[in-house]
């Protein structure tokens, strides 16, 4: 049967960073009636058409269902429409996953992921939609045993590559490479390693030479495998910890050599590595870029040679579900050129015009159990004109609240005004600061996740979650 989008009430809520001078603007989009959702995976600059967002969400039934969802936004973010994949199939499977999105030469788009049936096995998903969110067709390969496409890179002439994890009859792991044109006809798929344990590829590139680099996990190390245009296997190599590690991003650098992005656990905390190669896959040197409990998740190369990068925690963080995440720009060498802190944790970032990033992920506050997708414009850190950010941040606390909020600043501003709202973006207080210490009642509200803003009509200055508890 024809599978259609069914659309639902949605809730969006926005918020300008404490870092506002360089975030224009942060967005969450709630959603009643799911669960939770799952962060976005990857984002689609559609130039003044604004950007399309593919996630996932956890639909709460008896069965739990988790479907694909797939957002169109303006530039500002602000949503044009919002849809879910096979909401009215009967025969729907037991849970489907978006990780990449591209564009077709038709016009339409086309997004890879995983499909997994009941009683079955997971298989390489792709569906192809129209400008307007609907479904043209669907494709699914298991190969031998069981496949999972985890990312797809446009190659031009309507053809795409994607990378991912396959297994056989006998349950060796191995990492995935393949090729699909526009129409879902598979041209071509290859194999590498042979594992009894996980073996799976999360990123690749075509290469300057029009093959292809792949990284991922290999029995708990970081590999990454270089092939020429067919898929042939051109060499491979192991990067050894002693505990668990994983690449999730790789970029070429100026020299041919790679950037490879990823975390591994040093002690009970997990650490962000980036590894620097020659052309041929020797490492030249690692580093990290955070001393929190982050892994790399996305690096994207900007037209002036700087690098975005963006990471994330990963399960539970402190005891608490969720976490937070950074943006960071470097250069080639590792170095940092600037970093922010965001409310929400990245898992995808695109470049734009003039040094600007956009970022997709989750928002998960530590005490609502619940992920929420999360997406974020970076300005240019260097060639920002917008109107400077308070010169000495306000200490809002405590936080966690239970009778008061305390707002404490420096620097007065006419008209200056703080402004709760619940985790739905409902506002629930708006004070006028005018003095620097200010007490906000929150007594009578609920044990839950909020949001404020502190700010003019005309300009937001701050905003961050406060938690109240009971």
């Amino acid at each position: 049967m024809k599978k259609t989008w069914i659309s639902f009430s949605f809730v969006i809520f926005s918020i300008v960073s404490v870092f506002s001078q360089n975030i224009n603007w942060e967005k969450i989009y709630l959603h009643e009636g799911f669960a939770f959702n799952n962060p976005v995976m990857d984002i689609l600059p559609l130039g003044n058409e604004g950007y399309l967002l593919a996630g996932t969400v956890f639909y709460n039934n008896a069965i739990n269902h988790q479907y694909i969802r797939i957002i169109k936004t303006d530039t500002l973010g602000e949503v044009i429409w919002d849809k879910f994949l096979n909401m009215d199939d009967e025969n729907f499977t037991f849970w489907q996953q978006a990780n990449s999105i591209a564009a077709t030469t038709d016009g339409n788009f086309l997004i890879c992921g995983v499909d997994h049936m009941y009683n079955s096995n997971e298989k390489a998903y792709f569906v192809k939609i129209d400008s307007n969110g609907d479904t043209l067709w669907t494709k699914k390969f298991a190969f031998e045993n069981t496949a999972k496409s985890l990312k797809m890179i446009p190659l031009g002439n309507d053809e795409f590559a994607f990378a991912g994890a396959a297994s056989d009859s006998n349950f060796a792991h191995s990492a995935l490479l393949g090729k699909i044109d526009g129409n879902g006809q598979l041209l071509w798929n290859q194999n590498y390693f042979s594992t009894e344990d996980i073996t799976e590829a999360w990123d690749l590139k075509q290469t300057n030479d029009g093959g292809f680099v792949l990284c991922g996990i290999t029995e708990y190390n970081i590999f990454i495998t270089k092939t020429d245009a067919n898929g042939q296997e051109e060499w491979s190599k192991i990067f050894h910890y002693d505990t668990y590690a994983n690449s999730f991003s790789i970029l070429q650098t100026s020299d041919s050599g790679f950037l490879i992005g990823g975390g591994h656990y040093n002690g009970d905390e997990l650490q962000t590595i980036i590894l620097k190669t020659n052309a041929q896959g020797d490492s030249l040197w690692s580093k990290s870029l955070s001393d929190q409990n982050r892994f790399i998740t996305s690096m994207h190369q900007n037209s002036d040679g700087s690098i975005g990068v963006t990471t994330a925690t990963q399960g539970f963080y402190n005891g608490m579900f969720g976490g937070s995440g950074d943006f960071f720009k470097i250069d080639e060498a590792g170095n940092i050129e600037h970093h922010l802190p965001l409310v929400g944790q990245g898992n995808a970032i695109e470049p734009l015009t003039n040094g600007c990033y956009l970022i997709g992920g989750s928002n998960s506050p530590p005490v609502d159990y619940k992920e929420y997708m999360y997406l974020a414009k970076i300005d240019d850190m260097i060639n920002s004109n917008e109107e400077a950010a308070l010169e000495n941040p306000a200490e809002i606390f405590p936080n966690p609240a239970n009778q008061i909020i305390q707002v404490q600043i420096q620097q007065l501003k006419n008209d200056l005004r703080f402004q709760l709202f619940d985790a739905l973006g409902r506002q629930l207080r708006s004070n006028q600061i005018q003095n620097n210490s200010t007490e906000i009642p929150v007594k009578n509200f609920p044990a839950g996740i909020y949001y404020y803003n502190l700010g003019t009509e005309q300009k937001a200055y701050q905003s961050g979650i406060i938690i109240i508890k009971r």
